[in-house]
């Protein structure tokens, strides 16, 4: 409304009704701006993604390490893993999506961002966060399970993820190699972010011949570059996700598509051979589970499969409850346990913990500092008219 319609209707009987329908137009625009549009497949994948590693640490490993037995989780071992090669109680399975979600947003804002916003947002998204986690890993060690370190120092290089990169590795919280491959993800990208709008295709080759080459060296330059080949030999699976980004919105063809996610495979099979050869026969294989997820993947985007309000939640708060689950599950578990709780009694308690948990920390932690590196950020951020693409939250 004009200021010379404001004026007009001053002091008329419509004064309510027409500064509450301006309040309405103005909370509704300040709602459009601070929930951006979602996809809803990314977050139904986010969601499953992040409760799939929760039943493989707070389900399948807990109950082989107590040396217990639970019928849910043997019916499901049964019946899904075993025949379908899903390995590590569907936590790998659930990794994998994640991979895939990272590739697929990120490829997304780095066409819409600066290095300086890419760098700040990203660093704000991963550290506070992370922080935080490692100091309520100390806290709960002694009845969590996790492999945390009490000397101070190494707890603080466990706060950079760079700990993963020293010989001898300590590791402070369970779950901190996969960030430890997104933040090295992220660095390819900030790095190309000047030409990746122009050239998307020249990225995805680039991606994939840093990761090969430096799987190749992975024996020839000491400890700690095999630790970071290590973790860069997973670096494919993410860049699967920016394929199926590009092909979605037409920037690439299926030619394209089918040579890039060919190459992509050998590389991920190329890193398996040389350094997770582990994982290399088909009863431990990270790549036939990775093609299952990747199947799921690529269903739920043709459909744009929505989430249920669950899993809507979950994926909301997943980043805090992937980082909180271990720690406080952990402890959670072990005391209800103790305290002659039955498993099925013990879970339920744990799971509300973990959930209760990371709720606080995304409220408090992880909501502030996303919103402050937006603020510093977002006076430089380039004009994106309405109606576009939805904005990701990576």
């Amino acid at each position: 409304m004009s200021d010379k319609g404001r004026a007009a209707t001053h002091g008329s009987g419509l004064t309510t009704e027409k500064k509450s329908s301006d309040r309405e137009a103005t909370a509704t625009s300040y709602n459009a701006e601070k929930a951006p549009p979602r996809i809803d497949f990314i977050d139904t994948l986010r969601g499953l993604a992040v409760l799939l590693v929760l039943w493989d640490h707070l389900v399948g490993h807990y109950l082989m390490k107590s040396h217990l037995s639970w019928w849910p989780h043997s019916v499901i071992h049964m019946y899904v893993n075993v025949p379908l090669g899903i390995i590590q109680d569907f936590g790998w399975f659930g990794v994998c999506l994640f991979f895939l979600v990272s590739g697929y947003v990120i490829t997304h804002v780095a066409q819409r961002e600066t290095v300086r916003q890419f760098t700040i947002r990203r660093l704000l998204r991963i550290y506070p966060p992370l922080a935080l986690a490692i100091l309520l890993a100390m806290l709960l060690a002694p009845g969590s399970g996790e492999s945390v370190v009490g000397d101070w120092s190494k707890v603080l290089w466990g706060m950079t993820l760079l700990n993963y990169l020293i010989v001898p590795q300590n590791v402070v919280l369970g779950v901190g190699w996969t960030l430890v491959i997104e933040m090295l993800f992220y660095s390819l990208v900030a790095l190309q972010t000047l030409w990746f709008r122009s050239r998307p295709r020249m990225s995805v080759f680039l991606n994939l011949a840093v990761c090969a080459a430096t799987i190749a060296c992975c024996r020839k330059l000491g400890d700690s570059f095999f630790l970071l080949a290590a973790s860069i030999a997973f670096i494919p699976y993410l860049v699967l996700g920016q394929i199926f980004y590009l092909r979605s919105r037409g920037i690439v063809g299926n030619r394209f598509l089918m040579t890039a996610v060919v190459t992509a495979f050998a590389v991920a099979q190329y890193g398996i051979r040389e350094i997770h050869t582990d994982f290399l026969p088909l009863n431990n294989s990270y790549l036939l589970s990775f093609v299952v997820a990747m199947g799921v993947f690529v269903i739920a985007m043709l459909v744009n499969l929505r989430p249920s309000r669950a899993i809507l939640f979950s994926a909301q708060i997943s980043y805090s409850l992937y980082l909180v689950h271990g720690p406080v599950g952990f402890a959670a578990l072990g005391l209800s346990m103790r305290w002659g709780a039955p498993y099925s009694i013990a879970l339920c308690l744990a799971i509300a913990a973990v959930f209760g948990v990371a709720y606080a920390l995304h409220r408090l932690v992880e909501r502030p500092s996303r919103r402050l590196a937006r603020q510093w950020t977002e006076s430089r951020a380039p004009k994106v008219p309405q109606g576009k693409a939805p904005v990701l939250s990576p």
